[in-house]
């Protein structure tokens, strides 16, 4: 072969794409091209300067038996890069043999495999983590959806812009800009899960924008666009939907974002029927409402005395108000102006029995329980004067002390009244049944926490027999002759419904006390920044 030709072929060897170098029989390298430089991380000079062995490890030195006898070999092979990355080489092997037929070199062009097998395996998992994923949304037991809320993203950076912090609150003051916002979410898919608990025949029906789905559930879709607003990994609460049969479907809601492939935010929503524990929480809401109206019945019953003595007195004074004007104007010479203020007496003392009368009723009345912001120095104060007369025929001393700046509680003003009143009625006639003058009662609201409310009932009389302390808010326990045993059990159970509690001890030397905690009033939510609705999309 001549030296151009020499020359050739080197200048081919130097520009292949594909690595490329030649080996002794001993291992050591007598060729390296720059596509393997570039591969190998060795230069040329350090290369050639090694075997094989050392540059790749062990054993590459060996030959396979199938290039020694045709002089032949393709396959994969390892190889390890100068910085110890290894990697998997398609490797093509020539033998090169002397004139007397004996070998004296291998030629090996290799490509590498392992960004391929890499991205091969990457997508392999990716497929399978796809199916197992399908798999799970299709056979769930739990309702799923899959939503597209992109559109949200241009609101979402309006907002930041115009420095909303309380999106939430932000959207109550703008409804217009939530409508809209609304109309933005669509769903992707369900699950078939979905479509028979939203009473459907097919997923696709649910396919599309969300509204008809929950325009019974405005708050939270406004409370979820306010989670992913402030980039929340999931958020959850009890809810209701509509059915495609136009069903209310009670549900627990948990939605979560997650990072697709590309950065963007998906989200993911998981609904749980909870239709019939709603609806027998209902029920024994009502059935806990009727044991309440009952046992205000049977109070008042007992406090039959004293409300006839309180009703009588305004009625005596009228009728004594009533004579003294008919006096006044039958005189020869009618003293007009007196008469006019009986007559005022008369307007006054008339209003005083329609109040009295209006407690009664409402204490009486059986309506839904409605729960509203309450001042609980009123509340007190009410139940003080309901008992007023009753007090002073037990001749109980009532001391009322209410901590300054109180928060309200938010509460059902007849039942929570009814608490107050059983408490100090039983105290009342605990102190009267075992005689002795020292009956005191003191009712005394404080704050507990900064977003507890506590009220203890404290009295003089016997105390609470260690022995029932464990079942004195069971229904039908009772100590006292005569009783039902449901005030206490009511009493506990209406507290309860107010995410409150009550406990119950003695005082130290003489009486009962008992403990009533409510949580404060979240109160008027804050406003929204301030800003004024300027979104345009």
């Amino acid at each position: 072969m001549s030296a151009s030709d020499l020359s050739h072929l080197s200048d081919v060897f130097d520009l292949m794409d594909e690595s490329a170098f030649v080996r002794g029989m001993d291992g050591r390298l007598t060729a390296w091209n720059p596509a393997a430089a570039r591969l190998y991380g060795w230069s040329e000079a350090d290369a050639l300067e090694r075997t094989v062995d050392q540059l790749f490890g062990e054993d590459t030195s060996r030959l396979d038996p199938l290039l020694l006898a045709t002089g032949r070999w393709e396959g994969e092979a390892p190889r390890r890069t100068a910085a110890g990355t290894e990697l998997r080489i398609q490797a093509r092997q020539r033998l090169r043999r002397g004139p007397d037929g004996a070998p004296v070199a291998v030629v090996e062009i290799g490509r590498d495999l392992t960004a391929g097998r890499l991205e091969d395996q990457a997508r392999r998992d990716l497929e399978l983590r796809v199916a197992s994923y399908q798999y799970v949304f299709d056979y769930m037991p739990v309702s799923l959806w899959q939503f597209d809320a992109r559109l949200l993203g241009p609101f979402y950076r309006q907002a930041r812009e115009l420095g909303v912090v309380d999106l939430d609150a932000w959207l109550q003051a703008h409804p217009d800009i939530f409508e809209q916002m609304f109309s933005a979410i669509h769903c992707h898919g369900v699950n078939p899960t979905t479509v028979r608990l939203l009473g459907g025949s097919d997923p696709a029906e649910f396919v599309g924008p969300i509204h008809r789905f929950w325009r019974t559930s405005p708050d939270t879709l406004r409370r979820v666009m306010a989670a992913s607003y402030r980039a929340a990994t999931f958020h959850t609460e009890e809810t209701s939907l509509i059915g495609v049969d136009g069903r209310k479907i009670d549900v627990i809601l948990v939605i979560t974002w997650l990072a697709g492939p590309d950065g963007r935010r998906f989200s993911i929503a998981g609904l749980v029927d909870i239709t019939e524990r709603v609806r027998a929480q209902k029920a024994e809401l009502r059935l806990q409402e009727e044991f309440a109206h009952s046992a205000r019945i049977s109070m008042l019953g007992e406090l039959t005395a004293s409300i006839a003595h309180e009703v009588n007195q305004p009625l005596t004074a009228i009728s004594t108000s009533g004579a003294a004007s008919l006096r006044w104007l039958n005189r020869e010479t009618p003293d007009v102006e007196r008469a006019t203020q009986q007559l005022e007496h008369i307007v006054a003392e008339a209003r005083r029995a329609a109040e009295i009368i209006d407690r009664i009723h409402g204490m009486a009345a059986k309506q839904p329980s409605a729960k509203q912001p309450l001042e609980v120095e009123t509340l007190i104060a009410e139940a003080a004067a309901f008992l007023q007369h009753e007090l002073q025929a037990h001749d109980v001393t009532l001391e009322l002390t209410t901590a300054a700046d109180l928060p309200p509680v938010d509460g059902d003003r007849t039942q929570l009244q009814q608490v107050f009143v059983n408490l100090a009625l039983n105290a009342a006639q605990a102190m009267s049944q075992a005689g002795g003058g020292d009956r005191h009662l003191a009712i005394r609201a404080s704050l507990d926490d900064a977003s507890t409310v506590k009220v203890t009932v404290e009295d003089r009389g016997p105390g609470l027999p260690p022995e029932g302390a464990d079942q004195l808010f069971e229904s039908f326990f009772t100590t006292k002759a005569g009783g039902m045993g449901m005030g206490l059990a009511i009493s506990r159970s209406i507290l309860e419904h107010h995410g409150g509690r009550i406990q119950a001890g003695n005082r130290p030397g003489r009486g009962a006390v008992f403990t009533i905690f409510l949580p404060a009033s979240e109160g008027v939510r804050s406003s929204a920044t301030g800003v004024d609705a300027n979104l345009s999309v």
